[in-house]
């Protein structure tokens, strides 16, 4: 079952860059997977392919991307630290929270910036 919701443009950027993250740590190209596939035409159907690839080809789209694959690697490290040691170091443990949390707080920022370039509206999202 699909529903339609209403987020910010930029959120579905973000999840388009999450998309090419994952696609990349699976080795798999973005055109064979098909969730990426789906959401990038909607896109199109949306706001026209014009714009969608110079979104997708801009240095906001290419900081969404960096961030959300550097938080992928530090939650992947986080795993092996805890999984390689039983680790019960709580102190090194949230010490990689911190920065999943700062990494996310500049993700957040990144779609406020890529919201007000290309949609020049401010994002509902509200980060706490």
């Amino acid at each position: 079952m699909q529903i339609k919701c209403h987020k910010d443009s930029a959120a579905w950027f973000d999840e388009l860059s999450i998309m090419e993250v994952k696609c990349v740590i699976r080795k798999i190209g973005l055109y064979n997977d098909r969730n990426y596939i789906q959401l990038y035409n909607e896109l199109i159907d949306n706001i026209g392919l014009e714009k969608v690839h110079n979104i997708i080809r801009s240095p906001e789209y290419d900081d969404l991307y960096r961030l959300n694959k550097e938080i992928f690697n530090l939650i992947d490290l986080l795993r092996v630290e805890k999984v390689k040691k039983n680790c019960r170091n709580y102190e090194l443990l949230s010490e990689y929270g911190v920065e999943i949390d700062n990494k996310n707080t500049d993700r957040f920022e990144a779609k406020k910036k890529l919201q007000e370039k290309f949609f020049k509206s401010e994002i509902r999202e509200v980060k706490l």
